[in-house]
């Protein structure tokens, strides 16, 4: 991405400004969650979600956005994809309700 960066640290995560698209990493699984359904809440229709998993490093990042705020985060934890396969099919849900 091109644009001025500028890097923000708060209490449990840290920012990355690009040409005013906010990329946050959340360190906290917990947090994590409740901020991406927050994001999700405001605006089902923009956002959007991307998983990948990194063999060599034995490195799962999760991506969510709305191409104003990007929240992301990685884990090496193995007991962590329990709580992200939960937290996905909880997204899908959501996703696949009668709300719009």
């Amino acid at each position: 991405m091109c644009g001025a960066r500028e890097i923000v640290r708060e209490h449990s995560f840290h920012y990355t400004k690009y040409s005013g698209i906010k990329m946050t990493y959340v360190k906290s699984w917990e947090e994590f969650e409740k901020a991406a359904e927050r994001l999700y809440l405001q605006d089902p229709m923009k956002v959007r979600y991307s998983m990948k998993y990194t063999h060599n490093k034995g490195c799962l990042s999760l991506k969510l956005t709305d191409d104003v705020d990007c929240l992301q985060y990685k884990t090496e934890i193995v007991q962590d994809l329990k709580k992200v396969e939960k937290f996905i099919n909880n997204l899908m849900r959501h996703m696949a309700s009668k709300e719009q």
